[in-house]
């Protein structure tokens, strides 16, 4: 009978996972006075840009514009998830130097600027050849990966170039209940060079770190927990043992209990 006891017991315990270790922001023993930033995203060497000219006589923008770009403006085809196979089908690729070429006004440096600052640039230059133009740039590349312990893992192309990796997680179908949440590890390239940074899910004050938002070509990368694996596993397997055994049990109690 003692056996039996520390056996109900022995499962209780594989079978509850602490809440802080579950839990997303459980240690917010504080008001939340800031909220991490979002930083404007910087043009690198190897971007895909589109670039759209439009203005009031749309005859005199024809010669600026890529062929069929209205295709990353919107129309067929736009949206097309990128782990689709079918990454954007249009656009000008950043060279190492730092250019784009452009139509008619050939290169354009482009380096470390944001989406707004291009913008405005090629709005003064397009005003030489054009009346009031409009511009619209996009960065068609933006894209993340979310691997490891997730329902869902695959890289996820971020329309409006901004995600935080809460909501990327999400587009992984969220972690698994194995999957360890407060030592997620986020690989960013800057210059060249891959730097790694540790988020903590289960802190609250985790929306203050310098990765809460992603960049482009972020990698999220989520551990298991193996100790929660082992445990699940033990579980798996023993739960139609135990339940065999309290049957057992049920059963001889109920009998005794007659006979007597």
């Amino acid at each position: 009978m003692k056996s039996l006891f520390l056996f109900i017991a022995l499962y209780a315990f594989t079978a509850c996972a602490p809440k802080d270790k579950l839990v997303y922001f459980y240690n917010n023993t504080n008001n939340l006075s800031q909220v991490s930033s979002i930083q404007q995203t910087k043009i690198k060497t190897n971007d895909l840009i589109s670039v759209l000219v439009t203005a009031e006589d749309l005859e005199s923008v024809i010669p600026f514009n890529y062929p069929n770009s209205f295709i990353s403006s919107g129309g067929a085809g736009a949206g097309i998830p990128y782990n689709f196979g079918r990454p954007s089908l249009t656009g000008y690729l950043v060279d190492v130097s730092g250019n784009v070429k452009l139509p008619v006004i050939g290169d354009v440096y482009v380096l470390n600027m944001s989406i707004t600052e291009l913008k405005n640039k090629l709005e003064l230059i397009y005003k030489e050849f054009v009346n009031n133009p409009v511009v619209i740039v996009r960065l068609e590349n933006f894209k993340v990966s979310v691997i490891g312990d997730v329902r869902l893992p695959g890289t996820f192309q971020i329309p409006n170039e901004k995600v935080s990796i809460i909501e990327a997680i999400g587009m992984a179908g969220d972690l698994n209940i194995t999957a360890l949440r407060n030592n997620i590890l986020v690989i960013r390239e800057k210059d060249g060079i891959k730097n790694q940074y540790r988020f903590d899910l289960t802190d609250a004050n985790c929306v203050n770190s310098e990765v809460y938002f992603l960049e482009q070509n972020d990698i999220v990368y989520v551990e298991p927990n193996y100790t929660q694996r082992t445990q699940s596993s033990f579980i798996r397997q023993t739960a139609p043992l135990f339940t065999s055994i309290s049957a057992l049990f049920v059963s001889s109690l109920f009998l005794i209990l007659n006979f007597n």
